[in-house]
């Protein structure tokens, strides 16, 4: 088996080891898992009994029924847990006796809670409904009556019967039914003697006989439900309740313990198992590892020999069907084929020598030939930089007429949108303008139908004035009679004369504000032709601006044509001084090298004959 199969038998025995390993943690966390969710729903159970004991208190507090309606939703929620729990735990191998026993608790309970409720229900929700409606109504009426019959020793009577009935509404003690009972018979008895009459006297006996038949209902049903928590539906209910929590709490209790023991179970195999394959793969890498080691030694003894001795003769001696076998066999080709080098080393060792020579006098000659190149390059590499520089003096001036041509057209397309600027506020104005105009207009006619309205009342002023004059003549016709008279129509003639007067005043104050109307319309509307022809010239401004823009643009982009030209010329001629540089360098470095080839020549001459010498210490 070649070492690489052993290698993939380990890594997949390890493989094999970690998915083995992986299954059964996944197996043992999916186990926890479940068991862990199972317990939760368990304790679950604990806190749903306690939120439907708390919809109980509630509807026995409040009596009201919509804490009936979520005490059963809650029952359906809880049997739905259960039943879920007995799924889960049947599932996991655990015990379900105790769910088995608390599914008709439940059905026992949510029974005794429906008929603890409907016997609240017939007592009554509220105090006007139930038996204790038709018990407010029955007293209320006795009470009516007892007012009208104006008869104290009855109203203490009743009084005390009421007593006796909120005694036993506060301290549910079925001994002041008895009482109220014996009051009830004395107070018949008394007002069978009473002074009333008799109708009056049929009418509260009967009324007091309906009242204690109420009233014996309601305490028959209230004992029913039960007068204290041991007795009645209540007292059933609280005996389900314990035995329900007791079965409750032994189901968790059991399933907390078998949960606990089945994780040390689960743990210890986990941990059995893992031990068992960590013991397994170690051995299993431990003599695949040995497999492989042996090998390696003997083929690192045998090259420490060969290396200590100097001795190519050697030979690696590993035998098999794997890696190492075939590298001892390459490591014993390398070996002769080194031992041919060294024959061939010696060989060329003098060959080598000759050229050393050869090489010198090449390098010397090189030398001087490289000399001459340097001085030459210099010439031309001082010529170049004078071309630079000429260069760079006209790419400065071009950067210099681009840099103006930009201000140029900067100042020029500022100076384009300021006029557009203009134009737009100017066209406002037109339009404020027209707006005015239009106003001024609307002005005049307004204007108009004041003075058609003062002609209107001016002729009302005439009509009055001709009024009091005919007044005043018949008032003068009337004699004594008609002075009266007179005075009023000589005043109403004064006020026809004095709205006369104020009509004219009005009339000429509005023929001159209809005057200056027109004027200010005829002026609005020559300021509006005038900022029309501003507008136009302002937008022939801007047009010519504009093309003063492009001829700049033009101006400035084949400026920037130039510098580019220029900058690019100036950037050849800078190469051209770098290669120039260049050139001269290299020949720096070739006259150099042609010095250091000669001494390299002499040193190799030196190095051939201590390779000669070192060659003669191998044996081949």
């Amino acid at each position: 088996m070649t070492i690489k199969q052993r290698l993939i038998l380990n890594a997949a025995i390890v493989l094999a080891a970690i998915v083995l390993m992986f299954i059964l943690f996944e197996s043992s966390s999916g186990a926890l898992s479940r068991l862990s969710d199972a317990l939760v729903k368990a304790e679950r159970l604990n806190s749903d009994m306690l939120t439907l004991r708390r919809h109980e208190k509630d509807f026995l507090a409040r009596k009201d029924m919509k804490y009936v309606q979520r005490f059963n939703e809650q029952m359906t929620d809880l049997q739905a847990l259960v039943t879920e729990l007995q799924g889960a735990f049947r599932a996991l191998g655990l015990p379900t006796r105790e769910l088995d026993q608390t599914l008709p608790l439940f059905k026992q309970y949510l029974q005794q809670f429906n008929q603890l409720v409907q016997q609240q229900q017939v007592i009554g929700l509220d105090h006007e409904d139930g038996l204790y409606g038709s018990l407010r109504d029955a007293v209320h009426e006795v009470e009516e009556k007892l007012k009208q019959s104006e008869s104290d020793a009855l109203m203490v009577m009743m009084l005390q019967l009421r007593r006796n009935e909120k005694d036993f509404m506060l301290r549910r003690d079925a001994k002041y039914v008895d009482r109220l009972q014996s009051s009830l018979q004395s107070m018949r008895q008394a007002l069978a003697s009473s002074p009333l009459p008799p109708a009056q006297r049929a009418e509260l006996d009967s009324l007091l006989e309906r009242y204690g038949n109420q009233f014996i209902a309601l305490a028959e049903a209230e004992q029913r439900i039960g007068l204290d928590e041991s007795t009645g539906i209540s007292g059933e209910l609280r005996r389900t309740i314990q035995g329900t929590e007791a079965a409750l709490e032994q189901l968790v209790e059991r399933a907390r313990n078998e949960i606990q023991q089945r994780v040390e179970r689960d743990s210890l195999l986990v941990r059995g198992l893992t031990s068992l394959v960590a013991v397994l793969v170690a051995l299993m890498a431990f003599m695949i590892a040995r497999s492989i080691l042996i090998p390696i030694r003997e083929v690192c003894g045998t090259v420490h020999r060969i290396r200590a001795n100097n001795d190519f003769t050697i030979e690696v001696k590993v035998s098999g069907k794997h890696e190492l076998a075939d590298m001892s066999e390459d490591i014993n080709q390398l070996v002769q084929d080194f031992r041919k080098i060294v024959a061939g080393i010696g060989q060329s060792v003098q060959l080598l020598t000759q050229t050393s020579q050869e090489l010198a006098q090449s390098a010397q000659q090189t030398a001087g030939d490289m000399q001459r190149q340097i001085e030459e390059t210099d010439m031309v590499a001082a010529a170049v930089t004078e071309m630079g520089h000429t260069v760079n003096e006209i790419t400065k001036h071009t950067e210099a007429t681009a840099d103006k041509a930009r201000d140029s057209s900067a100042h020029a397309s500022q100076g384009a949108q300021e006029v557009k600027s203009s134009v737009g506020q100017i066209r406002e104005l037109a339009h404020q303008l027209t707006e005015s105009a239009n106003a001024a207009g609307a002005l005049d006619q307004e204007s108009q139908v004041i003075g058609s309205v003062l002609e209107v009342i001016r002729g009302i002023a005439e009509q009055t004035n001709l009024l009091a004059l005919n007044a005043a003549i018949e008032a003068a016709r009337a004699g004594e009679q008609g002075r009266g008279f007179a005075v009023v129509a000589e005043e109403v003639r004064n006020l026809a004369i004095r709205t006369q007067q104020s009509t004219e005043e009005i009339s000429k104050i509005v023929a001159n504000l209809q005057q200056r109307t027109t004027d200010i319309v005829q002026r609005v509307e020559q300021s509006h032709s005038r900022g029309m022809k501003s507008a136009e010239m302002a937008s022939a401004v801007e047009t010519l601006l504009t093309s003063i823009l492009t001829d700049l643009q033009n101006i400035m982009d084949m400026t920037t044509q130039v510098a580019a030209a220029v900058e690019e010329q100036s950037i050849v001629a800078t190469d051209v001084g770098k290669n120039v540089v260049q050139i001269r360098d290299l020949a720096d470095q070739a006259n150099q090298a042609s010095k250091e080839n000669k001494e390299a020549s002499d040193r190799l001459a030196e190095q051939a004959s201590s390779l000669s010498l070192a060659v003669s210490r191998y044996r081949v």
